[in-house]
């Protein structure tokens, strides 16, 4: 995944090439918004690019010695989709927000999801990631609404939503996993993996 191109498809799995989507914000341009930098620190992630994961962490709750630990999970992982369970606030003209979200990665043999709930703050006028907090304990968000076809992207990318995420939902939808079980359904042993819940760590370190 580290070596995709910029004519690739993101490592978001938004289905728009990576140029367009995540790429603008490792080069340096702030994230508009809280979904935004969740979807390209996940991105970073599958990329291993770890200096942005720590740049873009709130100071308050930046880990220096998180680093390393952030790396080998990144390295050490297939990065295999990713899922928006919901969001508040955290648009362009918010100071705050949260996304939930459910990530799906293979290590070590297995095929595992990630839920987490992740509080973003604007700080220097830039968003950064502030803290996680375990999804099932935390109470109940508004589920994400999908926008028109040809409205504006709630990303902040400026573009349609169909052009922009909304193609996601076509070009996953045979593949989604119904999230939020005690266990991953749709996982079959065809694919010779066992699933699990991974480990209670935030991704967003």
């Amino acid at each position: 995944m580290r070596g995709v191109t910029a004519d690739h498809s993101c490592p978001c799995h938004s289905g728009v090439p990576y140029a367009q989507c995540c790429q603008p914000y490792h080069d340096g341009l702030p994230a508009p918004t809280a979904l935004a930098l969740m979807r390209s620190r996940y991105s970073a992630y599958a990329k291993h690019n770890i200096d942005y994961i720590m740049n873009t962490t709130h100071p308050r709750t930046r880990d220096p010695s998180s680093r390393q630990s952030a790396k080998a999970w990144a390295v050490q992982s297939q990065w295999l989709g990713l899922t928006v369970l919901a969001t508040h606030a955290g648009a362009t003209d918010d100071t705050e927000g949260i996304v939930e979200f459910v990530a799906r990665f293979a290590s070590g043999g297995q095929v595992k999801e990630h839920h987490e709930r992740s509080s973003f703050c604007r700080h220097e006028n830039r968003w950064h990631y502030l803290q996680a907090e375990p999804a099932e304990k935390a109470s109940p968000l508004r589920q994400a609404l999908k926008p028109g076809r040809n409205t504006t992207c709630p990303c902040g990318s400026g573009k349609k939503y169909k052009r922009c995420h909304g193609a996601q939902k076509r070009s996953q939808a045979p593949s989604r996993i119904h999230f939020g079980a005690t266990q991953p359904r749709g996982l079959t042993s065809k694919a010779k993996l066992s699933a699990q819940i991974s480990p209670k760590v935030p991704m967003h370190r």
